[in-house]
C-alpha cells in the first residue's frame, strides 16, 4: 500500500511539472558548478556576468537562473548598469527560453583594470572601469612644493591619457612642483599588473619657458626645460578656494592629456584647470595675462601747512600754499582803536588806518602770517589783522 502511494505521488509530481522550463543555476557564489533547476513559473533562463562595487570594494559575479518576463522581456543579449556612488553594477546578460539554454558563461562587457589599494600600491585588486577603455600603469618621480617623492599608479585610463596602447613618458615642471612619469597603456583585462621602473630625469636642455612666483603670482621667471619637455605650458588652476596661474615646461602628450582631463596628470596637488591650458613650442612663448598678487593702495600723502611765521616761497607777495590739512588758525582779534573786526578773506579790504605803533611791522620779512595773509612787503601782518594800504616808499 505504501509503495503504491509513493508511486502515485511521484507520477503526480512529474506530471505537474511537465512543460515547465528548466534552467541551469549556480551551486555557489563563484558558480564553479551548475545544476538544472525547474522554474516554478518563469518562462526565461538568464546567464549574466556582473562587475560590481559594494561599499567601495570591487568584485565579480556569475549569475545563472530562471528569469521573469520583467528581467527578460525577450530572448537575446542586453546590458544592465546602475551606479549608486559607493555601490555599482554592470552586467552583460543573455536571455533564452529553452531548457538549460543558459549554460554559457559570458565575458564581462566592461574592461577590468588593476587598481592600487593604498598610496604605496603595495597591493592591487581588479576594478571594473565605468567607461574607460584603457588600463594604465605608471611610476612617477615628483616634486610637490619643493619636496621630492615617488608614486606607483595603476588604474583605468581614458583615451585622453592613453590614446593608444604602448609605453610613453610624461613630464611637467612648474618650478616648485614637477612630475616625470614612465607609463604603459593596455586594453585587456588586468593588463596593468606590471610595475614599471622609476624614470631617470634627463639633463639635456630643450627650450626655455616662463614660470610663476608662488608668492606674488608674477610669471616672469625663466625656467630651463629638459628631456621630453618640448612645450611651454600656461593655465589657471583652482585648488580649494585658491586660484593661481600655472606656467612652466611640459611634454606634448601631457599638454594633450591635461586638455582632455581638466587637470595635470600625475600632479593632483596642483588642482583642477579652470582656464586653459595653452601649450606652445618655442622658448618663452607662454606669455600672457597673469593673476597678480593683491596690492594695497596707500592713502594719499598730504603736506601739512607750514608752521606759522615760515618763509613764503620765492620771496613773493603770495601767502603760504593751501594744503589738504588746514593751517592752524589763530583767534580773530579786534583792533585796539576800532570796533570793526578784521576780515579774514584773501583779498585785503580797505580799512581804517591803524595807529602808528600798530603799523610797526615785524622785521622778519618774507614770513607767512598765522592766517596766511602777507603784508605787501612780505612781512607778517601784526595781530593777524588785514594788511594796511600800500605805503609809498
Amino acid at each position: 500500500m505504501m509503495k503504491l502511494i509513493l508511486s502515485l505521488t511521484l507520477i503526480w509530481a512529474l506530471s505537474s511539472t511537465a512543460g515547465a522550463l528548466q534552467c541551469m543555476t549556480c551551486t555557489d557564489e563563484t558558480c564553479l558548478t551548475t545544476v538544472p533547476f525547474t522554474c516554478p513559473s518563469e518562462t526565461m533562463c538568464i546567464t549574466a556576468s556582473i562587475q560590481g562595487v559594494s561599499s567601495g570594494t570591487p568584485g565579480q559575479q556569475i549569475f545563472k537562473a530562471c528569469a521573469s518576463s520583467s528581467l527578460c522581456p525577450a530572448t537575446g543579449s542586453q546590458t544592465f548598469s546602475a551606479n549608486l556612488g559607493v555601490s555599482s553594477a554592470l552586467a552583460s546578460a543573455k536571455c533564452c527560453n529553452t531548457d538549460n539554454c543558459n549554460s554559457e558563461t559570458l565575458a564581462s562587457g566592461a574592461l577590468q583594470c588593476m587598481t592600487c589599494t593604498d598610496e604605496t600600491c603595495s597591493t592591487t585588486v581588479p576594478f571594473t572601469c565605468p567607461s574607460e577603455t584603457m588600463c594604465l600603469t605608471a611610476s612617477i618621480q615628483g616634486v610637490s612644493s619643493g619636496t621630492p617623492g615617488q608614486q606607483i599608479f595603476k588604474a583605468c585610463a581614458s583615451s585622453s591619457l592613453c590614446p593608444a596602447t604602448g609605453s610613453q613618458t610624461f613630464s611637467a615642471n612648474l618650478g616648485v612642483s614637477s612630475a616625470l612619469a614612465s607609463a604603459k597603456c593596455c586594453n585587456t583585462d588586468n593588463c596593468n599588473s606590471e610595475t614599471l621602473a622609476f624614470p631617470t630625469a634627463s639633463t639635456t636642455p630643450t627650450l626655455q619657458c616662463l614660470t610663476c612666483n608662488p608668492v606674488t603670482s608674477q610669471c616672469t621667471t625663466t625656467l630651463q626645460c629638459t628631456g621630453v619637455e618640448d612645450s611651454c605650458f600656461q593655465a589657471t588652476v583652482t585648488s580649494g578656494s585658491n586660484t593661481s596661474p600655472a606656467f612652466g615646461c611640459a611634454s606634448a602628450n601631457l599638454c594633450a592629456a591635461a586638455a582632455g582631463l581638466g587637470s595635470l596628470p600625475f600632479m593632483q596637488s596642483v588642482g583642477s584647470i579652470s582656464s586653459g591650458p595653452t601649450c606652445c613650442g618655442t622658448s618663452l612663448c607662454n606669455t600672457g595675462t597673469t593673476t597678480t598678487a593683491p596690492t594695497t593702495t596707500a592713502l594719499p600723502t598730504t603736506t601739512a601747512a607750514p608752521n606759522n611765521n615760515m618763509h613764503c616761497p620765492n620771496n613773493s607777495n603770495n601767502c603760504c600754499p593751501t594744503t589738504t590739512t588746514a593751517a592752524r588758525q589763530q583767534p580773530t582779534t579786534q583792533s585796539a582803536t576800532t570796533s570793526t573786526a578784521a576780515p579774514t578773506t584773501t583779498a585785503a579790504p580797505t580799512t581804517t588806518t591803524l595807529p602808528q605803533q600798530q603799523q610797526q611791522l615785524r622785521p622778519d620779512n618774507n614770513n607767512c602770517c598765522p592766517n596766511n595773509n602777507c603784508c605787501p612787503n612780505n612781512s607778517c601782518c601784526p595781530n593777524n589783522a588785514a594788511p594796511p594800504k600800500q605805503l609809498m616808499p
